[in-house]
């Protein structure tokens, strides 16, 4: 059946063409919301949550555009999002040990940190303390940091988001770590 005409009766809910379109997209939905860790949320409930993005958004496909795999994925994505903002005004924060994928990877083991810091943090124990000098930065540091760390350093959308300039916000990171490197020195934890 051709993807245009199962799009049509998986609007209408006809001959299970919604359930085979779900199964055609799954790798779709499971890779986008393997990316995501929102609290209180299991890589299951995220993948349901993907699947309802996926059934809403064949609702509101128009049929006259040309690409609806990428249509599918940004609606899948705006969701998480959406869904992540919603956490975030409930003053939402994210844990280092927090799981953030099915092979049951933390946090705190896919870190990317700077130079030489980077092979002192590998010791387990370690990033407990790491943990705890981040909560003890002043709020502003302490989000810079945690959105750094969630978004494998990319900070184009925390400037962006918060409108702070690019440029001040890197030195603002940069005195973070700073600060977490004299923490760790001065209570000789490396």
């Amino acid at each position: 059946m051709e993807c245009k005409e199962l799009i049509l009766k998986a609007k209408k809910r006809e001959g299970g063409a919604m359930e085979e379109l779900i199964n055609k997209y799954r790798p779709c939905i499971i890779a986008n919301s393997v990316n995501y860790y929102i609290s209180g949320h299991e890589v299951e409930d995220l993948i349901q949550i993907g699947t309802q993005s996926f059934i809403n958004a064949v609702d509101k496909f128009d049929i006259n555009r040309s690409n609806f795999g990428g249509y599918i994925k940004g609606a899948i994505i705006k969701n998480f999002n959406y869904l992540l903002r919603g956490k975030k005004k409930e003053n939402y924060t994210i844990s280092l040990q927090s799981t953030i994928n099915e092979d049951g990877d933390e946090l705190q083991d896919i870190l990317l940190w700077e130079e030489s810091f980077e092979e002192k943090v590998i010791d387990k124990h370690l990033k407990k303390l790491i943990h705890d000098a981040i909560k003890q930065l002043p709020e502003e540091l302490k989000n810079i940091v945690l959105f750094w760390l969630k978004n494998h350093g990319t900070m184009v959308e925390y400037a962006n988001k918060t409108g702070v300039k690019y440029s001040t916000l890197m030195k603002k990171k940069e005195q973070a770590f700073k600060i977490l490197r004299k923490y760790i020195e001065e209570n000789e934890l490396m």
